[in-house]
């Protein structure tokens, strides 16, 4: 019996063309999480039904050589390849992996990936809006033009073939009126035929010499589909220990928001994920709500207390809060938040669709996550317009559409950020918990970087890039990036006063808790080029101390760090008043001694009197057990008195 129906791979001949490899052929990191994030977004983009979900299930099927035998025949186009691409020894070596598979895998396993209550995907010969054309031929469109695409440009297309270990799909569908359409697809390299005709790189496996087959009766039987909607076959598999968690972990990450409004069920090789148990489920693989990772770790984010922010939006607790904003371009907008002790201070931001399309850090309250969406149409099409191709930022600089100005785009940015400041410094005026924030502490450093908000630096990344001139609004700190950016005629401002012998002089900054006297104290240090401070510490000849805290000679090996610090005094949510060091370290250091010293009214510098410390062992004026990071570390400490420091520090590497 014939299953193929005649089905066979056509290539178009490009003259003398030199395509080369494939643009669609980049590998991804972690496929699978990336496959399921790709493909649910284009699943939502094509949503047939307000009030009903749309359905996606990922399951295990075969192909057999022994039953099509024209499909395995793609193994002598990759030896041509191989031949033709012989001068580039990176190319050359990726086909042959894909040589070596397709020998060994005549009954080849492949993930395929099929959605209902969608509205499929139509062809029409030459149109260039067809979704079907747009995902088997027009590398870099959009296979969906309607509001709410996620879709914007196109390139999440690559996820279907990096997945493929032979980098070909197989697409069935059955559109809105009943039309069946089937093609197959692989995106290789530039061949040439054995007549010495050159050959392209993306090859078509029909029946009707590359055109998508029409008909239900000449579709290969396994590929028929009788409901509306698409089946996605990623041919082969790659065996990796933990696919089916990358692609669990994927869905609660990317999708918990659509599956808990009942936007959206997903079912992974039987396991469904649904409204009624999202929650349950993502508890089976995150055991507590922290998130420590960095906001660009998306392998290690945690949808817990996101889940619960919106979970329980309605319920009478003071933990949780909903915000509602309307701005004059962005439109309608809310804003869920979740109080919680070891909450990390991010917000989630979505659009119509609901998938997380970035995170961010804001230091605006202490802990606490938030939920932002925009689900009106206006406001959706512009964020939409300014969303990047790995659909994970909104920036001016991506901006596409004539429908919308870069003026548009700044000022709906603009209100974004407006809105979640007001609404998250509410909460903070409130008084549920006092935190100390300041803007524009990076105007302090020479690095020109936020100390307080920037906490993909307390994760050992380092410093990261500014982004000068820029709107946007992506994955790290509002105050890194100086993008999203709010107004100061609606704060209240509070005189900063700093120590002597800093590269502060008196400013205006906002959002501090101030004492009774409407001020708030901030210190900070940083050692000239020759690894000295411009004041120099007690010890011999000025010199920072090489005494141990009994004043015996110190026996261990010290080595100065060059290190800047800035301080913050607040008061805690006991009303006590605490300290807060941020120490920038140019590298890690395993083993520390960090010597903490006051710089008194008349200049003096003096040990300082340490009652505690939350991070370390203290002794004396000497902080131990702390392990410094490359970039920005925290220190969280008290003294003996309820006065406000002006703190200067000394770290070592002790060995």
């Amino acid at each position: 019996m014939n299953l193929e129906l005649n089905c066979t791979w056509h290539f178009e001949n490009v003259g003398r063309g030199n395509v080369g490899k494939d643009a669609t052929s980049a590998t991804f990191n972690q496929p699978y999480y990336s496959i399921v994030r790709e493909s649910l977004q284009n699943s939502l983009d094509a949503s047939r039904f307000d009030d009903q979900p749309v359905v996606v299930h990922f399951t295990r099927t075969e192909i057999s050589a022994e039953e099509f035998p024209n499909f395995f025949s793609l193994e002598q186009h990759l030896v041509k390849c191989a031949e033709y691409v012989s001068f580039d020894k990176n190319t050359q070596d990726w086909v042959y992996k894909m040589l070596s598979y397709i020998r060994e895998h005549k009954h080849m396993m492949c993930l395929k990936i099929s959605d209902f209550n969608t509205k499929g995907m139509s062809w029409k010969d030459g149109a260039p809006d067809s979704p079907f054309l747009n995902f088997v031929e027009n590398i870099g469109l959009s296979a969906d033009k309607g509001s709410g695409s996620q879709g914007s440009f196109g390139f999440g297309k690559g996820a279907y073939f990096s997945l493929s270990p032979i980098s070909t799909v197989l697409v069935s569908s059955v559109d809105m009126a009943g039309n069946p359409i089937f093609e197959g697809v692989t995106k290789i390299t530039t061949h040439e035929d054995g007549m010495g005709n050159k050959l392209s790189s993306i090859g078509y496996y029909d029946n009707k010499s590359s055109k998508p087959v029409l008909v239900r009766e000449d579709i290969p039987e396994p590929f028929q589909r009788e409901d509306i909607g698409t089946d996605f076959i990623i041919a082969g598999y790659l065996e990796e220990e933990d696919d089916e968690t990358q692609m669990v972990k994927s869905v609660l990450n990317n999708f918990w928001f659509p599956i808990l409004d009942n936007k959206l069920i997903v079912n992974v090789f039987g396991k469904e994920i649904n409204a009624a148990n999202v929650f349950p489920i993502a508890k089976q693989y995150f055991k507590e709500e922290a998130e420590p990772c960095g906001v660009n770790d998306y392998l290690e984010w945690n949808p817990l207390p996101y889940i619960k922010c919106v979970k329980n939006a309605n319920k009478i607790d003071k933990k949780y809060k909903t915000f509602y904003g309307k701005g004059d371009v962005i439109g309608d907008m809310r804003l869920y938040v979740y109080r919680g002790q070891d909450l990390p201070n991010r917000i989630v931001y979505c659009r119509k669709p609901r998938m997380v399309v970035n995170k961010q850090t804001k230091n605006k309250l202490s802990g606490y996550v938030a939920v932002f969406i925009c689900e009106n149409k206006k406001g959706d099409d512009l964020l939409k317009a300014i969303e990047n191709q790995s659909h994970n930022e909104w920036d001016v600089k991506n901006l596409k559409s004539s429908d919308f100005t870069v003026a548009d785009c700044r000022t709906a940015l603009r209100e974004i950020s407006e809105f979640v400041n007001r609404s998250l410094e509410s909460l903070n005026i409130a008084g549920n918990k006092k935190v100390a924030y300041f803007e524009g502490l990076e105007d302090y450093f020479s690095t020109g970087e936020d100390l307080l908000d920037n906490e993909d630096n307390y994760d050992g990344s380092g410093m990261a890039e500014n982004k000068d001139g820029e709107e946007s609004l992506d994955n790290k700190s509002e105050e890194e990036t100086g993008a999203i950016t709010s107004t100061t005629d609606e704060k209240t401002k509070k005189k900063l006063i700093v120590s002597k012998g800093t590269y502060v002089a008196n400013n205006e900054v906002e959002n501090v808790s101030p004492d009774d006297s409407g001020e708030a104290y901030v210190s900070g240090h940083t050692h000239d080029d020759d690894g000295e401070g411009e004041n120099h510490f007690p010890g011999k000849g000025g010199k920072p101390s090489r005494q141990s805290p009994d004043g015996s000679s110190d026996k261990k090996m010290r080595r100065l760090i060059k290190v800047k610090s800035i301080s913050v005094a607040h008061i805690d949510e006991n009303n006590n008043l605490c300290h807060t060091i941020i120490i920038d370290s140019p590298e890690d250091v395993e083993s520390t001694e960090i010597e903490v010293y006051d710089s008194t009214d008349n200049s003096d510098i003096v040990k300082a009197d340490i009652y505690d410390c939350f991070d370390g062992d203290v002794d004396g004026n000497i902080i131990s057990g702390i392990a410094l990071k490359k970039g920005l570390n925290r220190i969280e400490l008290a003294f003996n008195d309820d006065l406000k420091h002006s703190i200067k520090v000394q770290a070592y590497e002790v060995n």
